[in-house]
């Protein structure tokens, strides 16, 4: 093999792993766009449920915040409680006196 072979070789092997190179980071690249794709779905699916139910979505994080709770007791003016008694109390306060439960 001559010394421009040689050369010739050397530069189709770099250019082919510089293509490589390409491919992967554009891979990567579409990958990630697909991942924060997917996490705005998520976020939007969580916000247009807390709007469906904000009660739902207020027990959710009250659920991270108390784990031993095992259910929580909703005013009209989603206040949350762990005693239907204390729920209770504070709806007779408001024109809406419903208590509702959310359960684990």
């Amino acid at each position: 093999m001559t010394e421009e072979e040689k050369k010739a070789a050397e530069e189709q092997a770099a250019a082919e792993k510089a293509k490589a190179e390409a491919a992967k980071a554009e891979e990567e690249k579409k990958a990630a766009e697909e991942r924060a794709a997917a996490e705005k779905a998520k976020a939007e699916a969580a916000k247009q449920a807390a709007k469906a139910n904000p009660k739902d979505a207020k027990a959710k994080e009250l659920f991270k915040s108390y784990p031993a709770a095992k259910e929580f007791f909703f005013t009209s003016d989603a206040m949350a409680f762990l005693k239907p008694d204390d729920a209770a109390a504070h709806a007779k306060t408001l024109k809406d006196k419903t208590v509702t439960s959310v359960k684990r």
